[in-house]
């Protein structure tokens, strides 16, 4: 499996929010990510557990996962 974690701040309070999209494509580019992130700070669509506004992009990271069964009782 393959998915983005987005993580943006609010710089007033420091609070955070993160974002998980699942199966992004294979050639997603740093330039599509920061757009897409700088969009959303830009906009007020996100809020932070203390319920502030995202307003600064943080960090971006492609996470690449694995896995092997090792049994499957029920089929």
């Amino acid at each position: 499996m393959r998915y983005l974690n987005m993580r943006w701040i609010n710089s007033q309070d420091g609070s955070v929010k993160t974002l998980r999209v699942n199966d992004v494509k294979a050639n997603l580019t740093q330039e599509e990510v920061m757009a897409f992130m700088e969009k959303i700070a830009t906009t007020n669509l996100l809020k932070t557990s203390r319920n502030s506004l995202v307003d600064t992009v943080d960090s971006a990271t492609i996470v690449d996962t694995t896995s092997s069964q090792l049994f499957n009782l029920i089929q």
